[in-house]
């Protein structure tokens, strides 16, 4: 392929989990209208494929960013303008010296000064190299004005931690 292009990789039991394919025999359970619905038929199969196209869409629209072990990915009071997903690598969260939590692939951060249009309320540090996923906050937020599901979700995720970081 092109020099310096990265490849979006999902095995077919991920896509499968991504647009909700039942394992067997029955109706697959569809997210929409901020509800769990029996999805049968063929509107609710294009509306699954729809949703995995469009995460796809985003996923391959974010860019990655690599950071050294002992490096802040930002710092308390900068800037809310990114959005992250770890993909690789190790970070904690701190707050005035204490650490509050600890991410790994999978895990978002970067969500609360993004909702709350607020400066960070934490440092995120490296605890190993690091690769994460960015979207800007503006994406995130005409993202979350789409989706009621992800809204739901990344609200979930604030919430949370915001016992921790108060």
């Amino acid at each position: 392929g092109p020099q310096g292009a990265e490849v979006l990789q999902l095995s077919r039991a991920e896509f499968a989990d991504l647009v909700a394919f039942p394992d067997g025999p029955g109706p697959a359970l569809a997210w929409g209208g901020g509800r769990w619905a029996h999805g049968g038929g063929k509107q609710a199969a294009e509306e699954r494929v729809r949703r995995a196209l469009s995460f796809i869409r985003v996923a391959s629209s974010m860019e990655r960013v690599l950071v050294k072990a002992g490096e802040a990915v930002f710092r308390q009071g900068d800037e809310a303008d990114l959005f992250y997903i770890v993909a690789t690598g190790a970070l904690r969260v701190e707050r005035d010296g204490r650490v509050l939590n600890s991410l790994g692939p999978g895990d978002c951060f970067g969500e609360m000064g993004i909702l709350e249009g607020k400066p960070r309320n934490a440092t995120v540090v490296a605890c190993a190299d690091t690769a994460c996923l960015t979207l800007p906050a503006g994406e995130l937020l005409e993202l979350l004005t789409k989706s009621a599901a992800l809204k739901e979700t990344i609200g979930s995720v604030a919430s949370g931690r915001q016992g921790n970081v108060r």
